[in-house]
C-alpha cells in the first residue's frame, strides 16, 4: 500500500510510491494503482513512463486512454524520445486496437480496412431496419410491443445500436446470440440476432468492409493471439515493437470489451499497468461498466494512493464534500482510496457552493454573472467550465450564455440539428410526394435560417409583400412557405421577363425597398435549390450534396464573414457542410445508395461526425458533459441542471433489449453454455417477475449518475458551484441535497443570486473591463459612440470594423437608426379583415401580443401542449368516444414524444391517460343526453357586410333535440375556467356571434361550403370542456356552459368586442395593455416595451 503514516515527508512518501509502482512493472508483475481524482495518478503514470523508458527505450512503453482527446493531451505531458517513434507514445486503446487490425488486413488481404464510425454505424443500421420495414428484406419476428411508432423512434435505434455493440465487443455472432435469445426465452434478442446477421453480411460486402468501435476489440485480440512476436520485438505484419510494458490511465473508462484484446497482449509478455479511479466513471453509457479494471486488479500488485495526504486538485471543501458523496456510492471502498472518516479529509482552501434559482434562464443569468466575475478576477476562459448532465442539455445552456456574452466553445452538433446541413438534407429527402405542407415548412426554414438570414421582422414585411400580389381570395391564414412557393410558379412562368422576380415579390419601391431586395433575393434562391433538389436526387449522395451547396450561392460570402470575424456563425456553417460533404462521399464509395435515400437516413441520425476544425482547445468557456472532459481540470467549475429526473435521470437505460441481463450473459460467458445444448428442458428463461430486478437496475443507474457527478465535481482546484431549478414542479435532486449539506458542513453554502450577468463594467474607478466577444466589442463602442462626449474616436473604431466585415458594425444594421418603414394603417380600408375566435380572445387582451405573436413567432410547443393537440385530435376522430380505440391511438401518438426523463415520460403518459378516459366518458354521454353529433373541425365562415369576418375551426359541432347547435370547444388547461368567464368567453361568443349573421356558412376541405342554417337553425350556446378535470358526481364538473345569445346580447357583443378588434387590427398603432392574466404566459414579453428588463418572470 502506499498509504503510509510514518514520518516520511509527503515528497518522499510520493517518491517512494512511484519506486514501487516502478519496481513492481520491471519485475514483470502487472500492477494496479488505485486513487481518487486529482491525487496525482497521472503524474505517477508519467514518471513511470519517463523511468521504463529510460531503461529500455521508449519503443518499449505505450500509454493507453480512453479517449482521442485524453491521449493527445497525455501525449503532449510524456517525456519526449531523441528518435523517432514508430507509433504515438500515447494513443486511445481503440486506436491502438485498429492499428493492429489494420496493419494485419494490409499484410495479409492486401488492403487496410476502414474504421466504421458511430455514425457511420447508425447509417447502416438505419439502412437494415428500412430494408425491414419497406419489405424489399424479410424483417424479423418482432415481439409483440415493438411496434412500428416505436422502431422509428430514435431511442429504439440507440438502444439496439447498444446491444449489438456489446454482442459484437464479445466476439458474439448473430447464431449465436439467437440461441442465447431460445435458452433464455428472450424474443427480443432473437430478434435482435437477425439484424447482427445483416449487420454481419453487410460489412462482408468489400466496399462496406471494415471494423466498428464494438468489434475492433474482438478482431485485435485474435490478431494479437494469432501472431508469433513477443514483447519487445516486432509484429510480424508491421514494423511496430510489441510494448513491453503498457500503462492505463483512467482504467475506469476503459471499456470491458478491451480486457481479451489487453490480456493477449499480456500472454505476448507484455506487462500492464493500470491507474484507476473507480468512483469517477464518465463511459458507463458505452461500455466501461468496471469489469476490466476490477478483473484486471484481481490477485496483482496493488497500491493505493492516501486521499488524505495526496490531494493535489480540490483540496478543502471541494474534496470533502466528494468523498462524503464517494463513501455512499463507491463499490471499492475496500481499496481504501477514500478516506474513511471526516476526520481524515485533506485540508485546503476550495469552496464548493449551492444555489436553486426559479427558472432555467434565471439559471444562465447566474452562471454567466460568475463566469464574468471569475474572469474579471483574472481566471483565463478556458479555465472555467460549465458541465451538465447531457450534451442536450450542455447545448442549450451554451446557448444560453452565449446570448449573455459569454464565449463558449462551439461543440460539434449532428448533421441534422445543424440548420446549414439539415437543410440541404431536407431538400434532397423531399422525394416526389412529400407530405403536405412539407415543401412550405421548408422554404420558410432556409428563409430564416443561415441561408436566407430573415428574422421574424423581416419575414413578417416579406410575407405583406408577398401578399399584395398574391391571386389567392382568401390569405388571412396562409403561411409564408406557401407564398414563397407561389412567387416561385409565378417567376418560373415568366422566367424570360426581366421584371420576373419584381413582378413575384412585388416591388414598389419607397420605404420596403430594403425588404423587397432580400424578398428578390430569396425568392431566386429558393427556385433554385428547388430546381437542383429535383435534378439530383437519385443521383449519388456526393454529386447530389455538392449540386445543392452549389445551388446555394453562399460560399464566397460565408468564407469572408469567416474569415473576417472567428466568431461568425458561418464557421461553425461551414465546418457543418463540409463535414456533410465528407460523409456524402464516404458513403459513395462504399454504397449504390442514392441521394434520398442517403439524406433520410442522415437526418434520423443522432451521432456526430467527427470535426477537424473542432479538435483545437480554444480560449473560451467550455459548456459540455463530464465526460469531453475528465482527462481535464479548470480553476472554476459550474455543475448545472442538478435537478430530479434529470441528474440523476433514473431512467433505466437498454430496456428495450434488456441491456443488463445481456451484460451480465456476455461477461458470465452464458452464451457459451447456450451453445453447449439445444434441449428445451435445460433453457434458462429470464424470470417474468421483474419488479426487483428493475429496482435493481435503477438503483445502479443512480450509482453510475452518482460516478458521473462526482467526475464532473472533481474537475475544480478552486471552486465548485451546483445549481439546481426549483420552480415548484421542478424539484432540485438528491445529489444537489446532499452537496448542499455536505458545503454547509465542509465546504461553504452558497448565498448566490440570479442577477444579471456583467457584460461590461468597472473592476474599479479606475479600471474597466474589456468586451468579452465580438459582438461585445461592437456593442460597447456603439455605446460610446452615442453617449459619449467625445464620439469621433468610437466613430472610428465602428468604422474599421465595418469595414473589416462586422456588419453590426454599420450603422445600416442598427434597427433604432432606421426610419419607420410606414406609418399606414395595417390593413387597407377596402380589404376585409378576418379574425379567428383566437385573434378576438388575443386581440382583447392584448393587442400588442396579438401583433407580435401572430406577425413575428410563437414559443415552440411544450410536451403538455403536443399532448393537448392529441387529444383534439382523438376527438376528431373517434368523435363517439370509445376507450379502447381512444387508448390505441393515444399510445401511437404518445409514443412520438421526446422527454428528457423517464419519470417526465411516466408522468405525462398518467395524466393523458386521464384526460383519454375523461374524454371518453364525455363523448360517450352526449347521445343519451339528448345531443346528435354534426361534425368536427368545422370551419364556420360568417361575412357581416362592414368589411370584417368571422372564420374559425369548431371543435365538436353538436344539434339538440329542438334543432339548435352547440358548439363545443375542448380546452386542456389544467384549471378551467370560472363559471362567470365562462360566460363571457370570447372565443364561444365569436362562434355564437357569427352564427348570427346573415352570410354564415360551413366549408368543407374540399372548397364546398353550404348555409349553415342546412345544419340547424339557431345558435343553442356552447361549452368549454376540459378533458383533464374529471365529470365528478355531478357528471359535468369539466364542463362550462355559455347561455345562448340573444339578439340584443348578439348585438352587444359585436358593439363591445368585434367591431373594436376589427378596427383595432386595420389601425396602425397597437398598444400594450398589462395585465396579470396577459403576461403570465405571452410569448413575446421580452419584446414588450411595458415589461422591464430583469423584471421577476413571475
Amino acid at each position: 500500500m502506499m498509504t503510509n503514516s510514518g514520518a516520511k515527508s509527503r515528497d518522499a512518501e510520493r517518491a517512494g510510491a512511484d519506486d514501487a509502482a516502478v519496481e513492481s512493472l520491471l519485475a514483470g508483475q502487472r500492477t494496479a494503482v488505485f486513487g481518487g481524482p486529482g491525487t496525482g495518478k497521472t503524474e505517477q503514470l508519467i514518471n513511470t513512463y519517463s523511468v521504463l523508458a529510460g531503461r529500455g527505450g521508449h519503443e518499449s512503453v505505450l500509454a493507453l486512454t480512453p479517449s482521442r482527446e485524453h491521449a493527445d493531451t497525455l501525449r503532449d505531458r510524456l517525456p519526449s524520445a531523441d528518435t523517432i517513434r514508430s507509433a504515438p507514445a500515447a494513443r486511445s486503446v481503440h486506436s491502438y486496437a485498429f492499428s493492429l487490425v489494420s496493419a494485419h488486413s494490409t499484410a495479409v488481404d492486401g488492403r487496410p480496412l476502414d474504421f466504421i464510425s458511430g455514425a457511420d454505424q447508425e447509417y447502416l443500421l438505419a439502412s437494415i431496419l428500412e430494408g425491414f420495414e419497406s419489405g424489399r428484406v424479410s424483417g424479423p419476428e418482432w415481439p409483440p410491443g415493438f411496434s412500428r411508432e416505436l422502431r422509428d423512434t430514435s431511442g429504439f435505434r440507440r438502444q439496439m445500436r447498444d446491444a449489438l455493440n456489446a454482442v459484437m465487443g464479445y466476439g458474439m455472432k448473430s447464431d449465436e446470440l439467437k440461441r442465447l435469445g431460445k435458452w433464455r426465452g428472450l424474443q427480443e434478442w432473437q430478434a435482435l440476432a437477425r439484424v447482427l446477421q445483416d449487420y454481419e453480411d453487410l460489412l462482408a460486402i468489400p466496399v462496406f468492409g471494415g471494423v466498428d468501435t464494438a468489434a475492433v476489440f474482438a478482431h485485435a485480440a485474435s490478431v494479437v493471439a494469432g501472431d508469433s512476436a513477443e514483447a519487445g520485438n516486432s509484429w510480424s505484419f508491421s514494423s511496430e515493437t510489441v510494448p513491453t510494458h503498457i500503462l492505463l490511465d483512467s482504467a475506469q473508462d476503459f471499456p470491458d470489451t478491451a480486457l481479451d484484446f489487453l490480456l493477449a497482449l499480456e500472454a505476448k509478455g507484455t506487462t500492464i499497468g493500470l491507474w484507476t479511479s473507480p468512483d469517477t466513471t464518465v463511459q458507463g453509457f458505452r461500455g466501461a461498466g468496471g469489469r476490466l479494471f476490477r478483473h484486471l486488479a484481481a490477485g496483482t500488485q496493488t497500491f493505493t494512493i492516501d486521499g488524505a495526504a495526496h490531494v493535489h486538485r480540490g483540496a478543502g471543501g471541494i474534496r470533502r464534500v466528494y468523498d462524503s458523496l464517494a463513501r455512499i456510492i463507491s463499490r471499492d471502498l475496500h481499496r481504501r482510496h477514500v478516506p474513511a472518516s471526516p476526520e481524515d479529509f485533506a485540508a485546503g482552501t476550495s469552496t464548493v457552493s449551492t444555489a436553486a434559482v426559479g427558472t432555467h434562464s434565471e439559471q444562465a443569468r447566474l452562471a454567466a454573472s460568475l463566469i464574468r466575475t471569475w474572469h474579471d478576477e483574472g481566471t483565463q476562459w478556458d479555465d472555467i467550465a460549465v458541465l451538465s448532465r447531457s450534451s442536450g442539455t450542455a447545448s442549450a445552456l451554451a446557448a444560453e450564455l452565449a446570448a449573455h456574452g459569454i464565449p463558449v466553445q462551439k461543440q460539434v452538433q449532428p448533421l441534422s440539428s445543424q440548420p446549414a446541413t439539415a437543410h440541404i438534407l431536407r431538400l434532397l429527402a423531399l422525394g416526389e410526394n412529400p407530405e403536405p405542407g412539407e415543401r412550405e415548412r421548408l422554404c420558410e426554414d432556409i428563409a430564416a435560417g443561415p441561408y436566407g438570414e430573415l428574422d421574424a421582422v423581416g419575414a413578417g414585411s416579406l410575407r405583406r409583400a408577398l401578399l399584395r400580389t398574391d391571386s389567392r381570395e382568401d390569405t388571412s391564414d396562409t403561411s409564408l412557405g406557401a407564398l414563397l412557393l407561389s412567387a416561385i410558379d409565378r417567376r418560373a412562368e415568366t422566367v424570360d421577363s426581366a421584371d420576373a422576380a419584381d413582378g413575384a415579390v412585388g416591388a414598389d419601391g419607397g420605404p420596403q425597398a430594403e425588404n423587397t431586395a432580400a424578398g428578390h433575393r430569396i425568392v431566386r434562391m429558393l427556385q433554385r435549390v428547388l430546381t437542383a433538389a429535383e435534378g439530383t436526387r437519385k443521383l449519388d449522395p456526393e454529386s447530389a450534396v455538392w449540386e445543392v451547396w452549389e445551388a446555394f450561392d453562399v460560399a464566397d460570402e460565408w468564407q469572408r464573414r469567416a474569415e473576417s470575424d472567428p466568431e461568425d456563425e458561418r464557421n461553425t456553417d461551414l465546418d457543418a457542410v463540409i463535414r456533410l460533404q465528407t460523409l456524402a462521399q464516404k458513403f459513395t464509395d462504399r454504397a449504390t445508395a442514392q441521394a434520398e435515400s442517403f439524406a433520410q437516413t442522415v437526418l434520423s441520425q443522432a451521432i456526430a461526425q467527427d470535426s477537424l476544425a473542432h479538435s483545437g482547445q480554444s480560449r473560451e468557456v467550455p459548456v459540455t458533459t463530464p465526460a469531453a472532459v475528465a482527462h481535464r481540470d479548470f480553476e472554476h467549475v459550474i455543475i448545472a441542471d442538478v435537478q430530479d429526473g434529470t441528474w440523476p435521470n433514473t431512467r433505466v437505460r437498454g430496456s428495450v433489449f434488456l441491456q443488463q441481463q445481456l451484460d451480465e450473459d456476455l461477461a458470465a460467458g452464458a452464451w457459451r453454455d447456450a451453445d453447449r445444448t439445444s434441449a428445451e428442458d435445460s433453457a434458462r428463461p429470464v424470470d417474468s417477475d421483474t419488479g426487483d430486478s428493475y429496482r435493481k437496475l435503477q438503483r445502479d443507474t443512480v450509482r453510475d449518475e452518482g460516478r458521473m457527478f462526482l467526475a464532473a465535481l472533481s474537475r475544480a482546484r478552486s471552486n465548485a458551484v451546483v445549481l439546481a431549478v426549483n420552480d415548484g414542479e421542478i424539484l432540485p435532486s438528491v445529489f444537489f441535497e446532499h452537496v448542499q449539506k455536505a458545503a454547509a458542513q465542509f465546504g461553504r453554502e452558497g448565498t448566490h443570486s440570479a442577477a444579471e450577468p456583467r457584460i461590461l463594467g468597472p473592476k474599479s474607478d479606475d479600471a474597466t473591463v474589456g468586451p468579452a466577444s465580438m459582438r461585445q466589442l461592437v456593442g460597447y463602442a456603439r455605446g460610446q459612440f452615442e453617449n459619449s462626449a467625445d464620439p469621433k474616436p468610437w466613430a472610428q473604431l465602428l468604422a474599421s470594423l465595418a469595414n473589416a466585415g462586422i456588419e453590426s458594425a454599420s450603422p445600416e444594421t442598427w434597427s433604432a437608426w432606421r426610419e419607420r418603414s410606414t406609418a399606414e394603417p395595417s390593413a387597407a380600408p377596402d380589404v376585409p379583415v378576418t379574425i379567428s375566435p383566437s385573434t378576438l380572445e388575443t386581440f382583447l387582451e392584448c393587442p400588442l401580443k396579438w401583433l407580435l405573436s401572430r406577425h413575428a413567432g410563437t414559443m415552440p410547443s411544450t410536451n403538455a401542449q403536443k399532448i393537448g393537440t392529441l387529444v383534439h385530435s382523438l376527438a376528431e376522430e373517434y368523435p363517439q368516444g370509445g376507450y379502447a380505440e381512444l387508448k390505441e391511438a393515444f399510445e401511437e401518438g404518445f409514443a412520438l414524444l421526446e422527454f428528457p426523463s423517464q419519470w417526465e415520460r411516466d408522468r405525462q403518459y398518467a395524466e393523458g391517460l386521464d384526460m383519454v378516459a375523461n374524454l371518453n366518458d364525455f363523448l360517450v354521454s352526449r347521445r343519451s343526453e339528448g345531443y346528435e353529433f354534426i361534425g368536427s373541425e368545422m370551419t364556420l365562415a360568417a361575412d357581416s357586410g362592414e368589411g370584417w369576418r368571422i372564420r374559425g375551426r369548431i371543435d365538436r359541432l353538436e344539434r339538440d333535440s329542438d334543432g339548435r347547435l352547440h358548439i363545443v370547444d375542448f380546452k386542456t388547461a389544467k384549471t378551467p375556467k370560472s363559471l362567470k368567464d365562462a360566460q363571457n368567453d370570447p372565443q364561444l361568443g365569436a362562434y355564437q356571434a357569427a352564427m348570427g349573421l346573415p352570410k354564415v356558412r360551413i366549408e368543407g376541405e374540399d372548397g364546398h361550403s353550404m348555409p349553415l342554417s342546412e345544419y340547424g337553425a339557431e345558435s343553442g350556446g356552447g361549452m368549454l370542456m376540459y378533458p383533464r378535470k374529471a365529470a365528478g358526481a355531478s357528471g359535468t364538473s369539466n364542463r362550462r356552459m355559455q347561455d345562448p345569445m340573444t339578439e340584443e346580447t348578439r348585438e352587444e357583443f359585436l358593439a363591445q368586442k368585434v367591431r373594436p378588434t376589427a378596427a383595432g387590427i386595420r389601425s396602425a398603432e397597437f398598444p400594450a395593455t398589462p395585465s396579470a392574466e396577459a403576461c403570465r404566459f405571452c410569448p413575446v414579453k421580452r419584446s414588450c416595451p411595458a415589461v422591464q428588463t430583469g423584471e421577476d418572470e413571475s
